[in-house]
């Protein structure tokens, strides 16, 4: 079998987004027969499959929700098997898009763990409605104009937590433990 094509639904892509892969591919000596889809979010490969194609060209497509945490690089990969018994697996990496790096973002999933790696500024966004806030260390998040609504929130030593004009909003609903920097203004 031989790859054409490959992609994904989405240019940037958040925890806890359904992301659509596919992957496009011909065999026109021997036909194809199955596939299996490889995913690695955690350093450690999950494979799906082997789900079943035909033919001498045929697409495979999986649809799979993104776990791992804003900036962890996912890698994908397919690999089909023809009516010989041969296989061919797509490469894997940038050139490739077959590797992405997950996104933060101002408008988490609600009811799941927010966690910030980096510098976040969100302003007027919304709601935010959480199960948990991690500040990891060296990380920032800035929150104004936004209702927010948390269990446990966790400021992490060498993080920080600045929230402005909160719609006179705050629900803590669990644990707040700051071991980093907490500003609270007009909230």
């Amino acid at each position: 079998p031989v790859w054409l094509n490959m992609s994904v639904n989405k240019t940037e892509i958040y925890q806890y987004d359904t992301v659509r892969f596919v992957s496009w591919w011909e065999d026109t000596i021997h036909g194809l027969t199955n596939y299996t889809f490889g995913i690695n979010q955690s350093g450690s490969w999950i494979n799906y499959g082997p789900f079943l194609f035909s033919g001498t060209q045929n697409v495979s497509e999986n649809i799979i929700q993104i776990t791992a945490p804003p900036g962890t690089t996912v890698a994908w990969n397919v690999t089909a098997h023809d009516n010989v018994g041969w296989n061919t697996t797509t490469p894997i990496g940038v050139q490739y898009n077959t590797t992405f790096t997950v996104q933060q973002t101002c408008n988490p999933v609600s009811g799941y763990p927010w966690n910030i790696i980096g510098n976040l500024t969100c302003n007027s966004t919304g709601d935010v409605d959480v199960s948990s806030l991690n500040v990891t260390s060296g990380a920032s998040l800035t929150l104004r104009n936004i209702k927010l609504t948390v269990g446990n929130t966790v400021v992490e030593p060498g993080g920080s937590l600045a929230i402005f004009n909160s719609k006179r909003t705050i629900w803590q609903n669990g644990n707040l433990t700051i071991s980093g920097n907490y500003t609270l203004t007009n909230s």
